[in-house]
């Protein structure tokens, strides 16, 4: 069982074995393959040897022996291992026959593929396709599952994106991991779902893990040639490791290496790449010629993917671009330094760790290579790829541990490309800086205040990925320390580059009770631009407690509070002022109030705290003074080790009273509206009413946020002035009050102190919310008004544009005068659902000023569903027939449609003559051949016959009828027989004799040639004989005497070749799965099939009369695959001479079966219920028109036609 997020277990579906049959892997013996190994001392040996016939070869691995020796491995056959041989290199067999090689990985006996069909411990793309979508079902605020595109079968390239908005494109740093673009290699797919389900399980828990997903965006591909990998797991490709895709392109050749069909470099030579179709790095037709490359190209080319990991089996190799020649790629320092870090994770090999053409073999048309090409139009992505595994591409399929050690290994390197492909600050150093006020010990000690600066490291490797803007924010998270400045700006970081706040140093203290030695971490909050996007990232680092506590006396006036500025004469004052104790130890001390040379007084401070604040009064004073005088403050404290920070001065001026009176004339900034996010530069124009020269503070306050002094000095009577306050940036959203008030002690008109306004802070931001419309499945031809809600998630009424797009369908809508709030649904011009399967829908609104555009586009899908039967052909009766003679009227009828074709009826008339037959289910592009009842003519003349379908939902009922014009001719009273055509003598250049056999089934005769050949060939009436693969024969033998086929009514032939062998085959007619080898006939008493040997097919089940001059009779069930003894064929007079040349068998309803006796012309009954036998009449020995004696012999057949058997 394969376990994926959630603890959710996935269970085998063993249905399947009654639904599907599987062909083998092996299209015939001659095409037996083995595994071998090709020694050599130097790449340019081995491609000066084999020159272009190294692309031929298919190359599972490659290595080195421990004695320094190169070696690859190669899939081959005896006759291209001899080609090998014969260009002077050194080969070793491993595996002499691939399939025990496939037993020995997996368990499973390779002649019996169907066992594969759940591949073990690996991942079916059937189960890939379902746990993708469990994992969308399950984490669905960080994933979503995307159809990227269909292969050349039409299966889907399931994608699977993980980021915190996994619908909405944020640009930001994208990854790319993805596997199997090979069919075999299925430990690719698992690594992929193993880092998707890594992600997904630890997000909210691993706090890497939940900041990697909310800062990238993470596609991850499993299986990128569906095709191929399905016919490993559902027709038994995988015993014969089919590689390439399934798509033909040279009869009969199947299949693309879609690893060899990238458009950068692609046929660069025959070395890294092969133009012969046969070949397993065959490169196609031309670049990006397969469905499954185009659809790779389309996704990527939008994409700002910054990093990429092709994942490979097998061999143990970490690799980076070129892999086409072994030119040196651009940045070659950055891609070395990558794989070598993916070695340190998985600790594979030092020399099979580099760039892809020196370390591996040349390849040209690699995906890697194009991927990280600098072509026009295209973003350069750093592309990398890790064959992982040994031993085997299927090694590990009964083997869960170490699968699962494989994925762990290769974990961090998933992880470590997701870290690199944007900005990513890893700690470098922390480093304490005390030589202003501690003791010099770069420590910082219990009760010293020091300076702290850090240095970090940008990790990312794309050029875009600099860091710019970066602003520190530093976080003790230990109460032993205190920050006492923490935030501090650093310098732009460019990738691979590092930055430290040395010109800008964080403060932080030590308390005098911290224990030495003891670690103190501390968290770095880096906020920066990364390509445009803000993005915050916390980096943690720690020092330790120094062990020379230090005692600090340091206090000083911060502040002069009272008298400052312009006073009146007569005025009661009570000076004032504000210490701190900048020490770490409680002080007591004296601080002294000067103002010119009339007023010295000093009060005692006790008691004062470290690193705290008092506010201190002195004695009043009474302003009488006329004139300007200084004001002074100082500490004094007996040792005090800072004394510059002790004394603090200012100054006063007392007037003589006069006309006191300044206001606020007019507010200049901000008023009106305003955008959200604007930064603006308050002011206003205050103006001196009075007759004396006034200095005083004006307040501007806006909404509740805001509230800054500013102020002014020597405003002379009767003159305005301009006043400007700190930068204001409008975050609040509506109407703001704005307020400006002067604050002059002694106003006479407080009246005009304070003007008001309001300022409207504008929000423009609308967002599609939800796809009303089409949703879930349609119908194709059914035509949809596309519904579409939008919402104004701003403050302001807006009109503007929104745009729908579902598949190549495009509408725009303008949206007029939406209200702040009001969400209203959108419909756009009709659609007309087309074509099939999944289709994306995408809605786009077009606000200029928009300021969220991060919420303008929604995606959805809609499955695009196809119900639709038709009749193909009336193939009975023919165009002419003769009167009184029976016909059995048949047509071929298919499902056009996209989903299976269920309890539909098909009608057929002629004349009076009806008949109704009811098909229970038709797959998706099947075709079926239908028999009706008999009908016998009973008129001559023309006639109509008409067949018709009818299926609840039919979406073409053009294609449900069809007809034909039959002739009704006068009969004759006797039947005759008609030359129809003669057998081709190719391939084999021989006659039929021996062993020749002749099955009607569908619409056609099936023939084996016999004559000690493989021939088989199909024929239709009116046609010519055609051609089919040859029948399978272990060994060199042909077709001969003991040979017997039948046909169970629908699909398949079940077919024996004799020769003295017990081999039994089924093959299947609509030519999806070939031939097909079942388990051997009993060996019984001991004899292979050697003559007289009879089959039928009766209920469900194959009768098998094994001749051999034996009488053994055995039944085999298709649904089990076991054969069952029978009750042993009659001997009559003649005992123990058995059934030899020319005996025969023949069903004659769902209950009986016949036997003709070669040599005895005796001739038998067979009752199945009863598994009994009875005698019947013999077959004459002399025929009444010839008047010769002969004996059954070699050649006999029986078939039985409107109740009659002919013999």
């Amino acid at each position: 069982m394969k376990i994926f997020p959630g603890g959710v277990r996935m269970r085998k579906n063993l249905f399947f074995f009654s639904l599907f049959i599987l062909s083998l892997a092996f299209a015939s013996p001659e095409t037996k393959k083995m595994e071998a190994m090709v020694y050599f001392q130097t790449a340019e040996e081995i491609f000066n040897k084999l020159d272009d016939f190294f692309s031929e070869l298919d190359i599972a691995t490659g290595g080195e022996t421990e004695t320094g020796e190169s070696y690859i491995v190669i899939i081959t056959t005896e006759e291209q291992l001899q080609r090998v041989k014969e260009r002077g290199l050194k080969t070793e067999i491993i595996y002499p026959d691939i399939k025990e090689k496939f037993r020995l990985m997996t368990g499973v006996d390779p002649d019996k593929p169907e066992l594969f069909r759940d591949f073990g411990y690996f991942f079916t793309y059937w189960e890939m396709r379902d746990t993708l979508n469990r994992m969308k079902t399950n984490y669905p605020a960080i994933c979503s599952l995307i159809n990227i595109g269909n292969s050349h079968q039409g299966k889907p390239l399931w994608t699977l994106k993980i980021s915190d908005n996994p619908r909405i494109d944020e640009s930001e740093p994208a990854v790319y991991i993805n596997g199997a673009i090979h069919a075999r290699e299925p430990g690719a797919t698992h690594c992929c779902i193993d880092f998707a389900s890594y992600l997904l399980t630890n997000y909210g828990q691993d706090s890497l893990i939940t900041w990697l997903v909310n800062n990238r965006e993470i596609y991850i591909t499993p299986v990128q040639n569906p095709d191929g990998y399905v016919y490993n797991s559902d027709s038994g490709g995988a015993s014969a490791n089919w590689r390439k895709n399934r798509r033909i392109i040279q009869s009969p050749y199947v299949g693309v290496d879609l690893n060899r069909n990238f458009g950068y470099k692609w046929a660069y030579d025959n070395t890294g790449s092969s133009g012969n179709p046969s070949a397993e790095t065959y490169r196609g037709p031309g670049p990006f010629s397969e469905p499954e490359t185009q659809v790779l190209r389309n996704f990527m080319l939008p994409q700002k993917i910054r990093t990429q990991l092709d994942y490979h089996t097998y061999g143990r190799y970490n690799m980076y671009p070129w892999g086409y020649d072994t030119f040196t790629p651009p940045e070659a320092t950055i891609l070395r330094e990558v794989v070598d870090t993916f070695r340190v994770y998985n600790n594979y090999p030092t020399s099979q760790t580099g760039q892809l053409s020196r370390v591996l073999y040349k390849a040209n048309g690699v995906s890697v290579d194009w991927e990280y090409a600098d072509t026009a139009g295209k973003f350069v992505t750093y592309a990398f790829t890790i064959e992982w595994g040994i031993n085997d591409f299927w090694y590990g399929a009964n083997n869960p541990s170490y699968v699962d050690n494989e994925c762990r290994i290769n974990r961090p390197n998933s992880l470590y490309l997701t870290k690199i492909a944007g900005v990513f600050f890893e700690p470098r150093m922390a480093l304490i800086n005390d030589s202003s006020r501690g003791n010099r010990t770069l420590e910082l000690d219990p009760g010293e205040t020091a300076s702290v600066w850090f240095r970090v490291r940008n990790r990312a490797i794309h050029p875009i990925d600099s860091a710019y803007g970066i602003i520190g924010k530093l976080k003790s998270l230990d109460p032993m320390v205190i920050i006492l400045d923490s935030v501090k700006t650093f310098p732009n970081c460019r990738r691979r580059d590092s930055t430290d706040n040395r010109t800008s140093q964080f403060r932080l203290y030590c308390l005098p009770q911290a224990e030495p030695g003891r670690n103190i971490p501390l968290r770095l909050e880096l906020t920066y631009l990364d390509d445009n996007q803000t993005m915050m990232q916390a980096v943690n680092f720690s020092i330790t407690i120094g062990s020379n506590p230090i005692v600090n006396h340091d206090v000083g006036v911060v502040a002069i509070v009272a008298p400052t500025g312009i006073i009146d004469s007569g005025t009661i004052i009570t000076p004032a002022c504000t210490v701190y104790n900048f020490g770490n130890v409680v002080e007591s001390y004296t601080v002294r109030m000067k103002i010119g040379n009339f007023y010295n007084n000093a009060v005692s401070v006790s008691s004062h705290q470290p690193l705290t604040k008092q506010y201190i009064t002195f004695p009043n004073w009474i302003a009488n003074q006329i004139g300007v005088y200084p004001v002074s403050c100082s500490t004094e404290l007996v040792g005090d080790m800072v004394p510059g920070n002790n004394r603090m001065t200012d100054s006063v001026e007392v007037r003589r009273v006069g006309i006191r009176d300044v206001g606020c004339f007019k507010i200049i900034l901000p008023t009106g509206t305003v955008d959200s996010g604007t930064v603006i530069t308050p002011a206003c124009s205050v103006y001196n009413y009075g007759n004396t020269t006034e200095s005083y503070t004006v307040r501007m306050k806006i909404g509740t946020g805001y509230d800054e002094i500013m102020p002014v000095s020597n405003h002379r009577p009767l003159t305005y002035c301009y006043l400007t306050f700190p930068d204001w940036v409008a975050l609040s959203r509506g109407n703001l009050l704005v307020s400006c008030s002067t604050e002059l002690s002694g106003d006479a008109q407080p009246g005009n102190d304070r003007r008001t306004g309001v300022v409207f802070v504008r929000v423009l931001d609308v967002s599609p919310t939800a796809i009303l419309s089409p949703r879930d499945t349609v119908d194709s031809g059914s035509v949809i008004t596309p519904i579409v809600k939008i919402k104004n998630l701003g403050n302001t009424p807006v009109s503007f544009n929104t745009i729908l797009l579902i598949g190549d369908y495009t509408s725009e809508k303008v949206v007029s005068e939406l209200l702040p709030g009001e969400e209203r649904e959108v419909d756009f011009g009709e659609w007309l659902a087309r074509g099939r399967g999944e289709v994306l829908v995408k809605c786009t609104t077009q606000l200029f000023g928009d300021q969220k555009n991060g919420n303008d586009k929604l995606t959805d899908s809609v499955y695009v569903r196809i119900l639709d039967v038709g009749v193909l052909e009336i193939l009975a009766p023919s165009d002419t027939v003769n009167f009184g003679t029976s016909q059995i009227p048949r047509v071929r009828v298919k499902n056009f449609g996209s989903e299976p074709a269920s309890n539909f009826t098909l009608l057929f008339t002629i004349g009076a003559y009806s008949c109704v037959r009811e098909i229970y289910r038709l797959s998706p592009d099947a075709e079926t051949v239908i028999e009706f009842d008999p009908w016998t003519p009973e008129q001559v003349g023309d006639f109509i016959a008409r067949c018709s379908t009818r299926l609840d939902g039919d979406l073409q009922p053009e294609n449900d009828l069809l007809t034909k014009r039959i002739n009704v001719r006068p009969g004759v009273s006797t039947g005759g027989w008609i030359k129809i055509s003669d057998l081709p003598l190719t391939p084999s250049n021989k006659k039929i004799k021996s062993g020749g056999l002749l099955v009607f089934g569908g619409d056609r005769f099936y023939i084996v040639k016999g004559n000690n050949t493989k021939d088989f060939y199909y024929f239709i009436p009116e046609g010519t004989p055609v051609q089919l693969d040859s029948v399978p024969i272990e060994g060199k033998k042909g077709v001969k005497k003991g040979s017997g086929m039948c046909y169970d009514g629908s699909r398949w032939l079940y077919f024996v070749p004799g020769t003295n062998t017990f081999q039994f085959y089924k093959y299947d007619t609509h030519g999806e799965s070939g031939w097909v080898k079942l388990p051997d006939v009993p060996k019984g008493g001991g004899k292979a099939l050697k003559g007289g040997t009879g089959m039928a097919f009766v209920g469900g089940k194959v009768y098998l009369l094994k001749g051999s001059k034996t009488n053994e009779f055995y039944r085999f069930d298709p649904e089990t695959g076991a054969w069952d003894s029978l009750h042993r064929a009659p001997e009559g007079a003649y005992t123990g001479k058995g059934y030899g040349d020319g005996s025969c068998l023949v069903g004659f309803d769902d209950n009986t079966i016949y036997a003709l006796r070669g040599k005895y012309n005796e001739f038998y009954k067979y009752d199945i219920a009863s598994d009994a036998w009875t005698p019947d009449s013999a077959m004459p020995f002399v025929h009444p028109m010839w008047g010769k004696k002969k004996k059954v012999g070699e050649g006999a057949g029986m078939v039985v036609k409107g109740g009659k058997i002919y013999a």
